[in-house]
């Protein structure tokens, strides 16, 4: 999970949210490069957005949430951050609360949309995104 460039001003408020959840992780502050963009987006790689997608977040800060029980609260963080269109998140998660955009509102703007965190909800590719922070950090 990583707070977006554009969302930075929440990370005291999102760490507190996720701090009644779980202790147990470890933030990192990153500057996003290509070659990792394009590893994290890869399956995106044939889609339209893919370069758009790449631009807006080339040489950007990010904060990274690493956490070390993963895997017993996998759930409990899917539904604190909840919907990817933060139009259909639920007022108490971190993408309602944060976030006033929506996936409709970015597609007829033509723009990325702005939901304040990403999350993998997928569990296999979380483990594909751990990995790869993880040994990116670690270079």
């Amino acid at each position: 999970m990583f707070i977006k460039p554009n969302s930075l001003v929440y990370k005291d408020e999102i760490l507190s949210i996720l701090d009644n959840i779980s202790s147990r992780y470890i933030i990192y502050d990153m500057i996003y490069t290509k070659e990792l963009l394009e590893l994290l987006y890869n399956e995106h790689k044939n889609k339209r957005f893919f370069n758009k997608l790449i631009t807006y977040y080339l040489d950007k800060k990010i904060c990274v949430i690493l956490f070390n029980d993963k895997n017993k609260i996998f759930e409990k963080i899917k539904s604190i951050v909840w919907h990817k269109d933060p139009a259909l998140a639920h007022s108490n998660t971190i993408r309602g609360m944060f976030s006033n955009d929506s996936l409709a509102i970015a597609n007829k703007e033509n723009r990325i949309i702005n939901n304040v965190v990403h999350f993998q909800e997928n569990k296999n590719k979380m483990v594909y995104e751990i990995n790869l922070f993880e040994s990116y950090l670690h270079k």
